[in-house]
């Protein structure tokens, strides 16, 4: 039989003594090790808790609550209101190969969209070999020259109207395609610096292009249509206007008004 899991907003009060025991079984595999030698007492925990102050943070526990095996914080950037952050991201090395590291992100997600986010970000390192294919799969995108900043416009591609009949039907991480290589995602379209995303699954496709600069979708492509808004230039002086240009095409034979 294999072990269930359940995943729910942690109360330090009570967790505190099983997410001691979660780092301390944790420690080898950050760098450097993440106690930095020092035993993790449930008092630290709670101190780091309150410190902090996440506007949430989520824990994964074995179904008879003996045990803590995963931890995710989230919060908002104070840089970007809007935009979610995963904080602290932990499963321990017992538990991994579970898919609860899967199911700690697609619950950030949610996150952003019970909030109102349009943006996921998070920050690791370019030598988290591991973690680098999962971060993609859920809709991560490294940035570019950063190590390791990360961008995740699923919140905003899943409440576009547009896009609504796509995901009335399919799960958008089951549909979701994409490359997961350990590489920056350095993409152009129309000359922008974009991210792509792309969705297909029972003859249909959805694909829509997030700009990087902006932290806005800029294009979306459905079955019926493809409309973008495209800046004829990317990086203009501060101060100086440049041009955006709509583009729509009709792919079906009925005309369609737009606005």
């Amino acid at each position: 039989m294999s072990e269930e899991f359940v995943i729910r907003e942690a109360v330090i009060a009570e967790d505190a003594e099983k997410l001691a025991t979660m780092w301390q079984e944790s420690d080898d595999q950050w760098p450097g090790t993440w106690s930095g030698g020092t035993d993790i007492t449930p008092q630290m925990v709670t101190e780091w808790y309150e410190r902090e102050g996440m506007l949430n943070v989520h824990v994964v526990e074995t179904e008879d609550g003996s045990k803590i095996v995963g931890y995710c914080s989230f919060n908002e950037r104070q840089e970007q209101k809007g935009v979610g952050y995963i904080d602290l991201l932990n499963v321990q090395p017992d538990y991994q190969k579970k898919s609860l590291a899967r199911r700690l992100l697609q619950n950030g997600v949610q996150n952003c969209l019970d909030r109102g986010f349009h943006l996921l970000t998070l920050g690791t390192w370019s030598g988290n070999l591991k973690a680098m294919p999962l971060y993609k799969k859920v809709g991560f995108c490294w940035v570019p020259d950063t190590s390791v900043w990360m961008l995740n416009f699923i919140p905003a591609i899943l409440t576009l109207s547009c896009a609504q009949p796509f995901f009335s039907r399919h799960d958008w991480y089951r549909t979701y395609k994409r490359e997961l290589k350990q590489v920056e995602d350095d993409e152009r379209w129309e000359g922008m610096k974009v991210f792509t995303y792309h969705f297909e699954e029972d003859g249909e496709a959805l694909t829509v292009w997030a700009d990087r600069e902006s932290w806005r979708i800029t294009a979306v492509e459905t079955d019926a249509f493809l409309a973008g808004a495209i800046a004829d230039n990317i990086e203009p002086p501060k101060g100086i206007a440049t041009e955006l240009r709509w583009r729509f095409t009709n792919k079906r034979s009925e005309p369609v008004s737009i606005s």
